[in-house]
């Protein structure tokens, strides 16, 4: 007996030094009398130098900030169900340092079946997580100055165009023909310009959306004409459209736009090779691990994929597909923005996109949308309340509010 109290002790004190080692303590609640061991380290986490004669629940709830103490009880509650306890929240020291650590603990069950014992350790994450953060303002940073230089080399080729035709007409306003073609490439480098303010609008999700509820599968049959055209002849566009599909509340405009981006990357990633994309629509279930690093909650959602039998995607471009001006197309070909825009717009409307890809196979990308409770073809706040246009006759006035003088300037002479 002497020999087996030495073992245990000797091995209980290799783990203590162990996880002291790791920056580890470890903590032993009772549920029933809510009562607890702690280690040493444990306790100087939590801001003390010496042993706490009392810990219960109710102590370690204490230490957490405000703000963060209904998400901690809620865990724990879950944790007594589940029997598993993991959570990362904002630490209130005795010194009035606040840091973030995590706790994680299993629980244990009387042979009845009540819970009787949760054990764990806890672990002061704050430098961690400083790092973490330092290096998500570092690519931050990068992603911004490549968005920067990226939106600023565009927009002086087109300011180049515009400019120069404008200089040119100034200096011959008498020679029509020349005036109008002028004018005609400097419209399209400017209707260009719209086109990239808007794939930088919609990454940004700061553009003006026009939410309507539909169904995805109407929309998707009567694109299919345009969509095939954008594939190209020598590709094959199939639609796989699950019939009993649910409704989404979605810009239609911009759904429309995200899948030509789509179709366009698939038909790309196929030259030399493949000759078939494959638009499918299906109602999935979520739960809450397949939406844990997505942002959205669990539920019903509809699926809205583009699949091609290309070359796949590298791992290093995974990384970074849906960046700003990030292509690998060949200069002229592609801006970098197709990406970006079906990213921001997925999340504008509170969904998000996956990718399913493999080398020399092919690629999935999978927009997933919340279903709507609305019905198909009613628009919310649509009603009959809208008053009938009418024709402006003489003595009327037009008020025009606008905040650049240029542009107003422009709008007046518009009217």
């Amino acid at each position: 007996m002497e020999e087996r109290t030495r073992e245990v002790e000797a091995a209980r004190e290799t783990l203590a030094f162990a996880l002291d080692a790791a920056g580890m303590g470890s903590w032993d609640l009772d549920l029933v009398k809510d009562t607890a061991r702690r280690s040493r380290r444990h306790d100087a986490i939590f801001g003390y130098d010496r042993p706490v004669t009392t810990w219960g629940r109710a102590e370690f709830l204490a230490h957490a900030v405000p703000e963060d103490r209904p998400m901690v009880e809620a865990a724990f509650a879950k944790a007594v169900e589940t029997g598993t306890l993991y959570l990362e929240f904002r630490l209130s020291r005795t010194d009035g340092a606040t840091r973030w650590i995590a706790a994680k603990g299993k629980a244990d069950y009387a042979e009845e079946g009540g819970p009787i014992r949760m054990a764990g350790i806890v672990v002061d994450r704050t430098d961690q997580r400083n790092t973490e953060e330092a290096l998500r303002q570092a690519q931050k940073m990068e992603a911004i100055g490549q968005l920067t230089g990226g939106v600023a080399h565009d927009f002086n080729n087109l300011l180049t165009v515009i400019v120069g035709g404008l200089d040119m007409m100034l200096r011959k306003p008498e020679n029509t023909e020349r005036v109008v073609r002028l004018a005609e490439a400097a419209m399209n480098a400017a209707r260009r310009g719209e086109q990239l303010t808007q794939q930088l609008l919609a990454f940004s999700r700061w553009q003006m959306l026009r939410p309507q509820t539909i169904n995805p599968n109407r929309l998707l049959s009567e694109f299919k004409p345009l969509a095939e055209r954008a594939a190209g002849t020598a590709v094959e566009l199939l639609l796989e459209l699950d019939p009993t599909i649910d409704p989404i509340r979605i810009d239609p405009a911009q759904f429309e736009a995200a899948v030509l981006n789509l179709v366009v990357n698939a038909r790309d990633a196929m030259e030399g090779g493949g000759s078939k994309i494959v638009v499918r629509s299906r109602n999935v279930r979520l739960d809450t691990a397949a939406v844990a690093d997505r942002g959205v909650p669990p539920g019903a959602y509809v699926e809205v994929s583009v699949s091609d039998f290309g070359s796949g995607i590298t791992p290093e471009a995974m990384a970074r597909v849906f960046e700003p001006f990030f292509t690998t197309k060949e200069v002229g070909k592609g801006t970098g923005l197709g990406l970006s825009q079906v990213y921001g717009f997925t999340r504008s409307a509170g969904g998000f996109v996956g990718i399913d890809t493999e080398l020399g196979v092919g690629t999935t990308f999978r927009l997933l949308f919340p279903r709507s409770a609305e019905p198909a073809g009613e628009e919310a706040g649509s009603g009959s309340g809208n008053l009938p246009l009418r024709r402006a006759t003489e003595g009327d006035t037009v008020l025009l509010v606008e905040d650049d003088e240029q542009v107003l300037a422009m709008a007046v002479e518009s009217l």
